[in-house]
């Protein structure tokens, strides 16, 4: 096994595999593409469903199965909140096959062509740990993938034909995302590329996964789980927690993951409570130590706390020390409803504060982290405090060769409490705008930008 690879026969946090329930179908399709990769013709399957469906739970068993035919596994998870670096995911995929990123995604920021270079320099690296024994990686969520990580992926499937290398990506298909919809055109008229869209749960298989955690249901109660959830696995699952620990009120059924989630939250201490609500505001992935900074606790009275999250479900271990993970993105949207905009803004400073502190020998992975919890304090008179970060998250995104992000970044600082900023900073955001959407290829932008540069200036 290479050094660095991931070697679990799952996504981290996850229990070991049982077995998966009404998947038999899509995951021997998976090992057929699985057995093309390996033999020499590389593929990219875009594995589509809605929250819930069950992709990174079919990812997690296709991992198992090319973990143990020799095949090594690599992860790279897109995260929901805008404040991830540049290339996240592929970051991910590459530490995890002990190769430093920087020695990869790193260029010339002032020269455009330069890209092309970083982006075959990622692909040859795949290449060369595909080589031995085959490789498989796991792009999980692109929907939340930033605009260059998205051109990577791009340009990765269309050089992939005769590598040993098998790329999963999991997306939603009814998620907003106007930079995956500008790619996936693209990605679909690969000649190497497969889909595999993911369907609701029948009768039989609602029946099935009640089953593992409840009573032996009767046709009834799964007829009834069924008309609720739509068939949905995770939907399907909180239910099987709810009627297990005695939330289920079948007169009045849960009309959406939340609901489930909201009724378990009110069960758990409030301390937990707190903690998890914290957590939240970090994000689906989060550190206890973090946590437990941002309440200002000591990691050790937290222990217990985190431990009570688990037991009712809520976050998962992910196997590294403090280390963890809510259950899903719905899990982590319902925890984060439930808080009172005092207490969210109250935690978002704290958070802000608490990475800042936390990461302030090297904040270049945490720049746009940080920009992003200001930016939810604008507002609430933190309008020049979060534009400084944004400002900082721009330039590190363009440095790190992601244009687009940098862009997007430029025009973020520029539209937060656009009357307090001087004309100067104005003129000169603008120009870094300008500067950045030319790098990105959009000569409208840029030209958009230069003329809105010259009209402050003047």
């Amino acid at each position: 096994m290479l050094r660095g690879v991931s070697t679990p026969t799952r996504s981290p946090g996850q229990a070991p595999s049982e077995g998966i329930i009404g998947r038999r179908r899509e995951l021997d399709s998976l090992r057929a593409w699985l057995g093309v990769a390996v033999g020499g013709a590389g593929r990219l399957v875009l594995c589509v469903g809605e929250p819930g469906i069950g992709k990174t739970r079919l990812a997690q068993e296709l991992a198992g199965v090319a973990l143990a035919g020799g095949t090594a596994v690599a992860w790279g998870r897109c995260v929901e909140a805008e404040g991830a670096p540049a290339y996240w995911a592929w970051r991910q995929v590459l530490r995890s096959l002990g190769i430093e990123p920087d020695t990869v995604l790193t260029g010339d920021l002032e020269s455009p062509q330069d890209r092309f270079r970083v982006f075959e320099d990622l692909t040859e690296a795949l290449r060369g740990v595909a080589h031995k024994n085959g490789l498989v990686v796991i792009l999980d969520d692109i929907h939340w993938g930033d605009e260059a990580s998205l051109l990577l992926l791009r340009h990765v499937a269309g050089q992939i034909g005769g590598a040993r290398l098998l790329l999963v990506a999991t997306f939603r298909d009814l998620e907003p995302s106007s930079v995956l919809d500008g790619v996936l055109p693209d990605l679909l008229r690969s000649p190497a590329v497969e889909r595999l869209d993911l369907r609701g749960f029948d009768l039989a298989e609602v029946s099935q996964q009640l089953s593992a955690t409840t009573e032996e249901p009767s046709d009834q109660d799964a007829r009834a789980v069924l008309d609720v959830t739509g068939g949905n696995p995770l939907f399907v699952r909180e239910v099987a927690r709810a009627i297990t620990d005695g939330t289920w009120r079948p007169q009045q059924p849960p009309r959406s993951v939340l609901d489930v989630v909201t009724a378990r939250l009110n069960r758990v201490s409030e301390d937990c409570r707190r903690l998890v609500q914290a957590a939240a505001i970090v994000g689906r992935d989060f550190s206890l130590s973090l946590v437990a900074a941002t309440l200002n606790q000591p990691v050790t009275q937290c222990l217990p706390l985190i431990d009570q999250a688990i037991a009712y479900g809520l976050v998962d271990d992910l196997g590294e020390t403090g280390e963890f993970r809510f259950v899903h993105a719905l899990t982590r949207d319902a925890v984060a409803a439930s808080l009172s905009t005092t207490d969210r803004v109250a935690l978002h400073r704290a958070v802000a504060e608490a990475i800042a502190a936390q990461f302030a020998n090297d904040l270049s992975e945490h720049l746009a982290d940080v920009a992003r919890h200001w930016a939810e304090l604008a507002p609430y008179g933190e309008a020049a405090t979060a534009r400084g970060w944004t400002l900082r998250a721009a330039e590190d995104a363009v440095r790190r060769l992601a244009y687009e992000e940098g862009a997007r970044l430029y025009h973020a600082a520029l539209a937060l409490d656009p009357a307090s900023l001087s004309d100067e900073d104005r003129c000169r955001t603008q120009i870094a705008l300008g500067r950045a959407a030319y790098f990105a290829g959009d000569l409208n932008a840029c030209a958009d930008a230069a003329e809105a540069a010259a009209s402050t200036a003047r």
